[in-house]
């Protein structure tokens, strides 16, 4: 009995097809990882930013009320 060989084309490696289960796990785990490390990075600045933006809120009325009562 003899085998038919199949010729295979380079473009039937990348073909639409679904990609394996664990290959999709293993993505989902990597972008999870540098999902948390950029939130994580990104959180520590926008606290950092609020804080000065709170001092700045808070003296804001004060600076007004010096300028009004210098006027």
């Amino acid at each position: 009995m003899a085998y038919a060989r199949i010729a295979y084309s380079i473009f039937e490696a990348f073909s639409i097809s679904p990609f394996p289960l664990q290959v999709m796990l293993a993505l989902a785990v990597v972008f999870l990882f540098i999902g948390l490390r950029w939130f994580v990075s990104y959180e520590d600045v926008v606290e950092g930013v609020q804080e000065k933006m709170g001092w700045m809120l808070m003296a804001a009325p004060l600076v007004l009320l010096i300028a009004i009562r210098g006027a």
